[in-house]
């Protein structure tokens, strides 16, 4: 994407889309989050929020990852640190870019990353058993968030 053409929040480091985040032992995890932010036109203050919501539902998983304010600097940079994220999934982390104090529902929403889960990674290595060789046909293929 060319400079120019940028514009609202930008996730540069700390989620990609697809990522499974590895629960803690009380089935919770944890993100830092970063990136920089852009507009051109004039504004006073400018802030910028990110939200956890249930990809089918795209309902906030909880209130206390519905739009939580990330530290936003006037250098255009941002970061945010969102803790307690519940096992399960999948996930999709919004943002936005909330100028001048304005409704979070008029805010200009900015990257998104989808698919994300918290639990377990497992890794299945050996002999033909964990590559499926049983006795008996099974139909078994991949299912989002198994």
């Amino acid at each position: 994407m060319r400079a120019e053409d940028e514009f609202g929040v930008l996730i540069e480091a700390g989620l990609s889309n697809w990522q499974i985040l590895q629960q803690d032992e009380n089935g919770c995890a944890a993100l830092k989050l970063s990136g920089r932010w852009v507009y051109r036109e004039p504004f006073k203050k400018a802030a910028v929020y990110l939200r956890l919501v249930d990809e089918v539902s795209g309902e906030a998983i909880s209130l206390s990852h519905d739009w939580t304010r990330a530290t936003t600097r006037r250098d255009g940079s941002w970061t945010c640190r969102l803790k307690d994220i519940p096992a399960g999934g999948l996930y999709r982390l919004e943002t936005c870019l909330n100028l001048d104090g304005g409704a979070i529902e008029w805010s200009a929403r900015g990257d998104m990353r989808h698919h994300v889960g918290v639990g377990d990674i497992w890794v299945l290595t050996g002999q033909s058993n964990s590559e499926g060789h049983g006795r008996s046909p099974v139909e078994d293929g991949p299912q989002l968030g198994v």
